[in-house]
Formats: structure tokens, C-alpha cells, sequence
């Protein structure tokens, strides 16, 4: 972790790079006041996005202990779980606005891969056409990386179509021990 000092030096060098940028307009005292506050707050605005999003995922991996509590959560919520335990893992994750079966809910880099991860939090079985679906939507945006992730589990042909592909099919139970796994990582569970 880094101290709250580091921040601190990030932000004042946004304060001196907003007043340098004034001074070729030859500003007043306020006015490159207000272009050093400007640049002050731009890094503040960064951090405090950043602290934000590194305390909503920790609260999430704190507040779940099984698939009951993972099913309780509203979908959007469960997209935002399943992008935290990534998130923790060191992978950069955006959220997608797209709508309708098959696509990707969630965005993955790492390492210079990008892969995508689709969310279904279903107490049924994940079936061989959702997975082709969401194979389709791989292909068609060239994706070669898949994460499908759900509460549920696959059926033998939906597990068998998705490692003859590349997708990493994670069911309930999985999606379970990574999450203590992340846990343990965390110092939040033995």
C-alpha cells in the first residue's frame, strides 16, 4: 500500500503543471490561483475514485460467505462482485453498457490480453446455447478470452463447448473458492 504522503506529492504537482500551463497566458494572481486549485483537484478527484472503488470491492468480498448471499444480490451487484474478485487478482476491469443474452458484461485486461466476462447468476444450469452465445459474441469482437460466471452450475455438453474454446466456465462452487481464496489473500478469512 502507499502512504496517503505519496498522494499528497501527486496532487501538488498537478497544482504546479495547472499554474504552468497558465503562465503563458499571463494570468492574474486568482486566475493562476484557480489554474493551480484546478490542477490540485484533478489527481484529489483520481485518488478519491480510486479509494472509492478499492473500498466497494473490498466490502463486497467481505460481505459474501456462500452462494446464498451471492444470489441475494441484485444482477448489477453480482456483476460488480464477480469484477471485484477479478480486480483483486490484478486485472483491470471495465463494466459494458450492452444489453441482451450473449454479450459481455464485464471487459478484462491483463498483461496485454483482453478477455471477456459474462455473468449469470442462475440457481439453474448454464446451458451448450448460452455459452455458444456468448462464443459468438467473442468471435465476433475477436475476443479470444472468456470468463462465464455463474451462481449456478453447466451442464456436461455447456462445460465440454466452452474448454473446447478457450472459456473458463466457473460455476457456483468455483466461483465460491476463489472468492475465500480472495479471502484468505485479504486477511478476512482463515
Amino acid at each position: 500500500r502507499k502512504s496517503a504522503g505519496w498522494y499528497l506529492v501527486v496532487a501538488f504537482i498537478g497544482a504546479g503543471l495547472g499554474a504552468l500551463m497558465a503562465l503563458p497566458l499571463h494570468p492574474t494572481w486568482h486566475e493562476l490561483l484557480a489554474w493551480a486549485l484546478a490542477g490540485f483537484a484533478v489527481p484529489c478527484a483520481l485518488i478519491a475514485i480510486t479509494v472509492a472503488t478499492v473500498t466497494r470491492d473490498r466490502n463486497l468480498i467481505v460481505e459474501a460467505h456462500g452462494l446464498d448471499d451471492l444470489r441475494a444480490l441484485s444482477w448489477a451487484q453480482f456483476e460488480e462482485f464477480v469484477g471485484s474478485l477479478f480486480r483483486a487478482r490484478k486485472w483491470q476491469v471495465v463494466g459494458t453498457q450492452r444489453e441482451g443474452d450473449g454479450g459481455a458484461d464485464l471487459i478484462v485486461r491483463k498483461d496485454g490480453k483482453t478477455g471477456y466476462i459474462q455473468c449469470k447468476q442462475w440457481r439453474r444450469q448454464v446451458n451448450v446455447e448460452a455459452v455458444r452465445s456468448f462464443y459468438g459474441c467473442m468471435a465476433a469482437n475477436k475476443v479470444g478470452m472468456g470468463f462465464l460466471v455463474t451462481t449456478g452450475d453447466f451442464t456436461p455438453e455447456a462445460e465440454r463447448f466452452a474448454r473446447s474454446v478457450g472459456i473458463e466456465a466457473i460455476g457456483g462452487a468455483a466461483l465460491v473458492r476463489h472468492m475465500r481464496e480472495i479471502q484468505r489473500q485479504m486477511g478476512l478469512a482463515k
